[in-house]
């Protein structure tokens, strides 16, 4: 019973297990093992371990004294051992390695007790104090610290996927802030986008929103036209108003999903040791004065042959199935602590909660939803009316688009145009030293590039239809996007081809500045990044 109302969550105990031993059970050595390293006593004990070699590693200060270095050298050869047992009574009892490393809890304890064990050959300090992170062990003695980090660890890839989103989206304002500034404010503040990483620092500086204003007042006194004043106050304005706005809800929105916050304060409020220990006193008083108040009005009596207390009839009296009055008038009149206004604000997070998750559910699906649909669902109905289904063209073309070199390919093209920006000069007038790559072979790329693109338009096109068709390709708003990449690439490819890059620089630059939207084309392919920039 004091175990029921201690750990009132936990399923089974090493007790249990040896006990089905005794009734004829008898447990492998890998089930002994096994049972060994998830027991409650291994647990205490290699908390107790883990609090002696943290001690050891404070001891490793530069000015311990001898007694103390010694301690902590033997303590840290000790606390190893224990480890090093641990994760092989571990891999013992998953029976192999194999199985036992799909466990991120073990490959985690293999690398830190692999990395201890160096430390103490190779005494490098590092590798010797890593192993101090395994203090996260005793937080299963604080179950609500303990939930928290177990749902921060589960919300990581989330918020991986929202970083790399980040600083895609980042990268891709830095690019453009050199296309619509260059070199015009690199006499007039420190904060401006006259190389690749002084742009990446400035939109930094926006993204933190440290000293934006006097940014947007240094973009606007460097310039002299009033239409490029007018965008580069545009653009700062924008940046600063998404990143401030949009991508600050989407990380408190993936970390509300992720920690499923209703749940959490349910966790939250499940009874501790302190409470069990309040709430078994709370139960035995309530066992005696239930018994006493009966056995003084005459309902029950005494047996003193065997100590019981028993009813008119003859049977055991139990105190706990006799109604508790109190509590139901408590209830009845609204004293509970779950009484209507209780009950309102629970309702109210349950359908806030169920809002939430339909919403979540209703962007993930139209994101996977043509991973659920088979591949002949897109090809039925006839693209630019004159490919029909089984015409010989159009099954090439879907062919080729399924085909995963293909896709390969575009990839890399996107990769490798995402590597020309970043070290190729945001247009022609303005120098950069020292040049990477010649002027003309990025031209060449650049035009393989264009055609590549094209190609792979062509090819979704006759797959898939361009309008008509219900998964037509321009009714996908990331296709939308590929498209208007090409088409100014088309422009810029255009404008080099019939000098107007000489004639008309202004223009041209309008043109090539949409080129740094193509490191969003990688986003694309990723699906984790899809559901939160859809999100």
């Amino acid at each position: 019973r004091r175990k029921r109302i201690l750990n009132p969550h936990k399923k089974h105990d090493w007790l249990e297990e040896i006990v089905n031993e005794k009734k004829g059970q008898k447990l492998s050595r890998q089930q002994t093992a096994y049972t060994l390293v998830n027991s409650r006593n291994w647990t205490h004990l290699m908390s107790i371990v883990i609090s002696l070699h943290c001690i050891a590693i404070y001891y490793t200060k530069f000015d311990a004294l001898d007694i103390e270095s010694s301690i902590s050298f033997y303590l840290t050869i000790g606390s190893n051992f224990f480890f090093v047992l641990e994760v092989s009574l571990a891999t013992y009892g998953a029976g192999s390695v194999g199985v036992a490393i799909t466990s991120a809890k073990f490959v985690f304890e293999l690398v830190t007790t692999i990395m201890g064990i160096f430390g103490i050959i190779l005494n490098i300090k590092f590798l010797l104090v890593f192993p101090a992170v395994r203090l996260y062990r005793l937080m299963t003695y604080f179950p609500t610290l303990h939930h928290l980090l177990h749902k921060t660890v589960d919300s990581t890839s989330p918020i991986v996927n929202l970083c790399v989103f980040l600083i895609m989206v980042g990268t891709t304002v830095a690019l453009t802030g050199r296309y619509v500034f260059g070199a015009a404010m690199d006499d007039i503040t420190r904060s401006n986008f006259g190389s690749l990483g002084l742009s990446l620092l400035t939109t930094f500086q926006l993204l933190t929103g440290d000293g934006w204003s006097e940014v947007v007042f240094d973009a606007v006194y460097s310039l002299e036209a009033l239409q490029r004043r007018i965008l580069a106050v545009a653009f700062i304005v924008l940046w600063i108003i998404f990143a401030t706005f949009v991508l600050t809800n989407i990380f408190i929105a993936v970390i509300i999903e992720n920690f499923e916050v209703v749940l959490t304060i349910k966790d939250i409020k499940r009874p501790g040791h302190i409470y069990g220990m309040k709430q078994l006193v709370s139960n035995a008083w309530q066992r005696y004065y239930t018994t006493m108040s009966a056995y003084r009005r005459g309902d029950i009596q005494f047996n003193r042959v065997t100590g019981q207390y028993l009813l008119p009839n003859g049977q055991v009296f139990d105190p706990s199935k006799v109604p508790k009055t109190s509590r139901v008038r408590g209830e009845a009149s609204g004293g509970s602590p779950t009484g209507a206004a209780g009950g309102k604000l629970g309702l109210a997070l349950k359908r806030s909660t169920s809002a939430r998750m339909m919403a979540w559910n209703d962007v993930v699906t139209s994101v996977v939803v043509h991973r659920e649909k088979k591949v002949v669902d897109f090809y039925t109905e006839r693209s630019l009316y004159f490919f029909y289904p089984k015409n010989k063209y159009r099954i090439f073309a879907i062919y080729v688009a399924e085909h995963p070199l293909f896709q390969t390919l575009i990839i890399s093209i996107i990769v490798l145009n995402c590597f020309m920006m970043f070290i190729t000069p945001a247009y022609r007038d303005l120098n950069d030293d020292p040049v990477l790559i010649p002027p003309f072979v990025s031209i060449v790329i650049d035009y393989v590039s264009t055609v590549v693109f094209s190609v792979e338009f062509l090819v979704m096109v006759v797959s898939l239809g361009l309008i008509n068709t219900r998964h037509a390709y321009l009714k996908s708003g990331w296709n939308v996007l590929d498209t208007f990449v090409l088409a100014f690439s088309w422009f810029d490819v255009l404008a080099t081809v019939t000098g107007m890059e000489g004639d008309n620089l202004g223009a041209a630059k309008v043109f090539r500045l949409f080129r740094a939207l193509r490191p969003l084309r990688l986003m694309k392919r990723n699906e984790g990044m899809r559901v939160v920039i859809d999100a």
